[in-house]
């Protein structure tokens, strides 16, 4: 490693009182020799979150309520850490008591990593797959991303870039600081041993309403680099077979919950999608 000793954790937090707990008792309890300042940024809880996080030594609450969104509680959170390594992730999961310490090595190496999610441990009836993708492959047919619910910076590139872009909220603003980091030239790396235990969403209409949300921001992202070098190729076949999913399924969908569920998810995506062509043109 190298000097690069000081870690803060940056958790962006709303309402997240039945989880927030366990996830910073795992990052009190981390094997990294060096300081690790961790920073809870709340965006406008209303449950008992902040209480439990006020009353955690050696935890600071930083209130992030100014406007709402994920990315807007990063942001204030990591513009504030003091530490010479960002990581981030999500108030609802649990770190491994190797994660930081697998972070800050990979950090040694790159500007920015991608850690390990482990669907299994907390979704034991789910069927996930126990891990998760470990390497960060290319996305759209463009540039590798990752997503920030397990994920490292420099502090001094994350200032550099200017952060994640709050505008896109919920849905592939992740994507969208790592392509604009590879673009400036930054590298983007992995941190197999860096694992975060996922917890993944179960009820149906939070799916759905996610899933719409998020593919919003996929034309924003397209119109943003498509002059950059992304090809319009690999989208146009991703929506080509979601259609094709969605006819196909649409029968077996009726009877089974676990396809319906899907074949909903996937309708939402094709429907924000078209929103987000038509009404986030000035992104």
């Amino acid at each position: 490693m190298t000097d690069l000793t000081s870690v803060s954790v940056v958790i962006p937090c709303k309402n997240a009182g039945p989880w927030i707990g366990a996830q910073l008792d795992a990052l009190l309890h981390q094997d990294y020799p060096g300081p690790i300042e961790i920073i809870v940024a709340d965006n406008g809880s209303d449950d008992e979150s902040r209480d439990i996080v006020a009353r955690t030594p050696g935890v600071r609450l930083v209130d992030a309520s100014a406007r709402r969104g994920p990315n807007f509680a990063r942001n204030t959170g990591a513009m504030q850490a003091g530490g010479d390594l960002i990581l981030t992730c999500d108030a609802d999961d649990i770190a491994d008591h190797h994660w930081v310490m697998a972070m800050a090595t990979a950090l040694a190496e790159y500007d920015l990593v991608v850690g390990r999610l482990d669907f299994q441990t907390l979704n034991p009836e789910s069927g996930a797959h126990t891990e998760g993708r470990i390497r960060p492959g290319p996305r759209l047919g463009f540039l590798p991303g990752c997503g920030a619910g397990n994920f490292g910076i420099r502090a001094e590139v994350f200032r550099a870039l200017g952060g994640w872009d709050d505008s896109m909220d919920y849905g592939f603003e992740d994507t969208e600081l790592c392509w604009r980091a590879q673009l400036a030239g930054y590298r983007l790396g992995r941190a197999d041993d860096g694992v975060i235990q996922y917890r993944l969403r179960t009820d149906t209409d939070t799916i759905v309403k996610s899933a719409y949300r998020s593919a919003q921001n996929l034309p924003v992202l397209v119109r943003r680099f498509r002059g950059q070098g992304m090809s319009l190729r690999p989208v146009i076949w991703r929506g080509l077979r979601f259609v094709g999913y969605l006819v196909v399924a649409a029968p077996v969908a009726l009877f089974h919950r676990r396809i319906r569920t899907e074949w909903l998810r996937k309708a939402a995506v094709g429907a924000g999608v078209v929103r987000g062509m038509f009404c986030r043109r000035r992104s």
